[in-house]
């Protein structure tokens, strides 16, 4: 009888290398395809956390200042000294006047000199001695405009635990979706502040009119956080 082996054609080296490399690439799909799907989810999660935000940008505006000082009754007269605020005052100009007694009264300046050296503006009032005790001290204050300056709204301007200012601004960052809208916190310097503008120092904060700040967020947002500009379809 004649036996005849059963021989196993051992595959060829490139074969065995196409397959190996099959599998490799393989591998490699699913790995990135893993690691896209984790990307999506993280971002997709991330994103339930974006603020709505408005904006407002640099614009020149004047601000409200009180200008007050104090005084003293002489005669028929009030002598009373202010630090200049806003525009210089001119005679005629009306200055409320404030008594201990809670008295006040709108009176014109009858005379007005500046000091530049001490920088102090000397009002006078002429008054009836019989509506004032002689020696009296009193407070004269008055709401004085400044000159135009480039403001922020006072909304978009925050204050750090130091009494640092600072502000958000409207940036942009790239992910694996494209490019998205962020906020970046930027400390800057302030001139005067009224409540409802804060005039800046836009040199020494290096902010320019193009920059794009967050006025208000429906949510607390901090250096980095991702936001959507609201239009006005949506506000």
């Amino acid at each position: 009888l004649m036996h005849t082996k059963n021989h196993t054609r051992k595959p060829r080296p490139a074969l065995r290398f196409a397959d190996a490399k099959r599998k490799w690439l393989i591998f490699l799909a699913i790995f990135l395809t893993g690691m896209y799907l984790m990307t999506f989810v993280q971002h997709y999660f991330e994103n339930n956390g974006i603020a709505n935000i408005d904006t407002c940008t640099l614009e020149k505006q004047p601000l409200t200042h009180w200008l007050e000082g104090t005084g003293v009754v002489s005669g028929n007269q009030i002598i009373a000294y202010v630090k200049p605020a806003g525009r210089m005052l001119e005679k005629g100009d009306e200055v409320l006047v404030k008594t201990a007694g809670a008295n006040q009264q709108l009176l014109p300046i009858a005379k007005i000199s500046y000091d530049a050296q001490k920088n102090i503006i000397t009002m006078y009032f002429t008054i009836d001695p019989d509506d004032y005790t002689d020696g009296a001290q009193v407070i004269v204050s008055r709401e004085q405009k400044t000159n135009p300056y480039l403001c922020l709204a006072a909304k978009a301007v925050h204050k750090d635990e130091m009494g640092n200012y600072f502000v958000y601004l409207v940036k942009e960052k790239k992910s694996i979706l494209g490019i998205e809208p962020v906020c970046r916190m930027k400390y800057i310097d302030v001139y005067l502040e009224d409540g409802v503008y804060a005039a800046v120092d836009v040199k020494n904060s290096r902010i320019t009119e193009d920059d794009l700040f967050v006025y208000h967020a429906d949510r607390e947002i901090q250096d980095g956080s991702k936001i959507h500009l609201l239009d006005e379809n949506e506000r």
